[in-house]
């Protein structure tokens, strides 16, 4: 599982993004089990930081949002930072690219971190590469031709910038693609191939993996239980000042 941190509002409230499957999980008794999950982040000093989410609801008085339905599987917590300590990469919304705007084709790159892989002191993502493959209108999603792996679910999912751009069904070639560097989507699975061998059933990754557009954060955004949570949390944080 990956955190993406992204900027909502003026000021320093960021909110931090976790996917998962809930085919597979009980989520909501998933995700608060206690000091289960962790956040870790660079510190400018240097050093990493690290606290459980646990630690997060307690000391900012915040809770896990969810879709209004169910099939969503995406959460997110909500936390301010600290900009004079904390090492930490936003995006801003209005890098977020909508769903609608999608065509196959299209390059993207993806944000993960591969479990195994790591630079020692930091936190840091690896980067891969990948194709729109298939865009699934009914449900929502778009599959790309593109590798990962498990722990790379919730991975942040961008257009690749390019003099090429598809346009009401056209290819364009020269100028800019306001698609590109957009954010377009979490990694949700990857897709195996059953391969049966002497008896016994194996599973291959099929190099298509299954992204979750970023629509749906924006919607959990704007559901009025989350509004209120997010108005609570900025003042909160104002009285501090």
């Amino acid at each position: 599982m990956n955190l993406c941190f992204f900027e909502k509002s003026v000021g320093e409230l960021t909110l931090i993004l976790e996917f998962f499957s809930a085919r597979w999980i009980n989520l909501q008794g998933f995700l608060n089990s206690p000091y289960l999950f962790w956040v870790s982040f660079n510190r400018k000093n240097g050093t990493i930081g690290k606290t459980s989410i646990k630690e997060i609801e307690n000391q900012f008085g915040v809770r896990w949002l969810f879709h209004e339905n169910e099939e969503v599987d995406i959460a997110l917590i909500p936390f301010p930072i600290n900009p004079e300590t904390d090492d930490v990469m936003l995006i801003s919304n209005e890098l977020f690219g909508s769903f609608e705007k999608l065509s196959e084709l299209y390059e993207v790159f993806y944000l993960s971190f591969q479990p195994g892989v790591s630079r020692y002191g930091r936190v840091e993502p690896i980067i891969r590469t990948g194709v729109i493959s298939f865009l699934d209108n009914d449900n929502k999603i778009f599959y790309i031709d593109g590798f990962v792996f498990p722990g790379n679910s919730g991975g942040p999912v961008f257009v690749k910038p390019s003099p090429i751009r598809f346009d009401n069904n056209d290819i364009v070639i020269g100028g800019n693609d306001p698609l590109g560097w957009k954010m377009v989507g979490v990694i949700n699975s990857l897709i195996y191939s059953p391969l049966p061998v002497e008896g016994n059933l194996f599973y291959n990754n099929t190099g298509l993996s299954i992204v979750r557009p970023i629509d749906f954060v924006n919607e959990i955004l704007s559901q009025d239980s989350s509004k209120r949570l997010l108005e609570k949390i900025v003042e909160r944080e104002r009285t501090k000042e």
